[in-house]
C-alpha cells in the first residue's frame, strides 16, 4: 500500500465512527421523542384507559421503526423527511461501509470519493440532529407541564 493509499484510508476509517454516531444520536433523540409523547398520551387518558407504552418498548428498534413511529406522533413533516432520506446513508454506514476490497483500499481516488460521500452524509445527519433536537426539547416541554399538573 502505498503512503498516500494508507493515509487516506486512515482518514475514512476515522470519518466513519463520526457518521455512525450521528446516527446513534438520531435514534436516541427519536427514542426520547416518541417516549416523550408516549408520557403525554399516558397522563390524558390514565384515568379513562391504560397506556403502558414507554422507552423500554422502544430500545431495539432500529431507525426505520423508529422513524415510522414518530411520523404517527409528529406534525413537523420536514424533520420527517430529512430523517427519511438518511435512512440509506444509516444502512449504507451501518451494513456496507466497513467492507473495502483489498482494490478499494488502496485506491487513493476511490477513497477520496468516500470521504466526500461521508462528510456530506455527516453534514445531513448533524441537520437531521438539529431538528428532532428542537422537537424533543418542545414535547418534553409539553410533557413536563403536564407532570405538574
Amino acid at each position: 500500500m502505498t503512503e498516500q493509499a494508507n493515509n487516506t484510508i486512515e482518514e475514512y476509517f476515522n470519518k466513519l465512527p463520526d457518521a455512525l454516531l450521528n446516527f446513534q444520536f438520531i435514534e436516541e433523540f427519536l427514542r426520547m421523542y416518541i417516549s416523550y409523547s408516549y408520557e403525554i398520551i399516558s397522563l390524558s387518558v390514565s384515568p379513562y384507559i391504560p397506556f403502558k407504552y414507554s422507552y423500554k418498548d422502544l430500545e431495539k428498534n432500529a431507525l426505520g421503526k423508529l422513524v415510522s413511529e414518530f411520523k404517527k406522533l409528529n406534525k413537523n413533516e420536514e424533520v420527517t423527511k430529512k430523517i427519511e432520506k438518511i435512512i440509506k446513508d444509516r444502512n449504507y454506514c451501518a451494513h456496507e461501509a466497513y467492507l473495502l476490497t483489498s482494490e478499494q483500499q488502496n485506491d487513493p481516488e476511490y477513497l477520496s470519493k468516500e470521504i466526500a460521500k461521508l462528510e456530506k452524509i455527516v453534514r445531513k445527519a448533524k441537520e437531521c440532529l438539529k431538528g428532532i433536537s428542537a422537537e424533543v426539547k418542545r414535547v418534553e416541554g409539553i410533557r413536563n407541564s403536564l407532570k405538574k399538573s
